[in-house]
């Protein structure tokens, strides 16, 4: 992952912090907590979840197609 901000590129863990601390609410706190931690832990699990993203991902979302009877729900 790479977040740019400002002319800066950030990567791996830093750059899911920077987006966490983008989005706010709750995924703020997080990066604020995860700051805590040293930058060498943050980016080993960052490779450990981004490795194992998929099997990590319960709901794995494809783009569907309308049945034909869905189909007539629709306007356009």
């Amino acid at each position: 992952m790479l977040w740019i901000e400002d002319g800066r590129a950030f990567a791996e863990s830093n750059a899911v912090m920077k987006a966490a601390d983008y989005v706010g609410g709750c995924w703020s706190q997080l990066a604020v907590l995860a700051s805590l931690f040293p930058p060498n832990i943050l980016n080993k699990l960052y490779k450990i979840i981004a490795r194992h993203r998929r099997r990590l991902s319960t709901n794995v979302v494809v783009c569907q197609l309308p049945s034909p009877e869905q189909r007539r729900r629709f306007l356009a």
